[in-house]
């Protein structure tokens, strides 16, 4: 068990890349973000990792990046952050997030499980179950932001206020949500629209049962 600072893992340089594969982080402690890389041209890559009961105190995100994002073949549970707008995954760059075969199970945050200001944001092969939040489990924000699920399970998880469950407001016609081949089951979204979004709509075949 580790006690943090503002960052636990920081890379600071304006082209940073940090690539973190198969390790394990599990009951850490700190006030700040876990990882953090900075500068548009920055990326952050994740794969065959455990992320167990870890706690950020005092500030917003888990893991953030403000370049590019990817998580792969992860577990990320038992996450708890009782900070002013937090998520797991934070994207605030000029490149895409990409999560594929990864299960998030058993967090909590303030807000929701992934966020990204930029691109297409796209989830493969994932698992959601048992989150509980306060906004959108997956914010795709921005005017060209367009979100992909393909494959994809979203059971017994709680949005307690905010945002629509799956969230795209940008305006700009290439601003779309596109569901495939997904099961959403059990669900609860205390807002007025459990997926919303500002451009297009398209659902492959997909499942929804018992949603609220």
């Amino acid at each position: 068990t580790s006690t943090g600072g503002t960052y636990f893992i920081y890379g600071s340089g304006s082209s940073s890349s940090i690539a973190i594969k198969g390790s394990n982080f599990t009951g850490n402690r700190y006030n700040g973000r876990l990882i953090h890389s900075s500068g548009s041209s920055s990326n952050i890559q994740i794969s065959d990792c455990i992320f167990d009961g870890n706690y950020a105190g005092s500030t917003d995100y888990f893991i953030h990046s403000e370049g590019g994002l990817s998580v792969k073949d992860s577990d990320i549970k038992n996450q708890n952050s009782t900070a002013y707008s937090s998520y797991l995954l934070y994207n605030s760059g000029g490149s895409s997030v990409t999560v594929s075969g990864t299960t998030f199970d058993n967090n909590r945050t303030t807000i929701g499980m992934i966020f990204n200001s930029s691109t297409l944001t796209s989830v493969i092969d994932s698992k959601f179950t048992g989150n509980t939040m306060s906004g959108a489990a997956i914010f795709s924000d921005g005017t060209t932001n367009p979100m992909s699920i393909e494959n994809c399970t979203f059971e017994n998880n709680t949005n307690t206020s905010g945002t629509a469950f799956l969230y795209s407001p940008g305006s700009n016609s290439a601003n779309y949500i596109s569901i495939n081949n997904s099961t959403f089951k059990n669900n609860t979204s205390s807002t007025s629209a459990f997926l919303h979004t500002a451009g297009a709509l398209s659902i492959q075949p997909s499942q929804f049962e018992q949603n609220t």
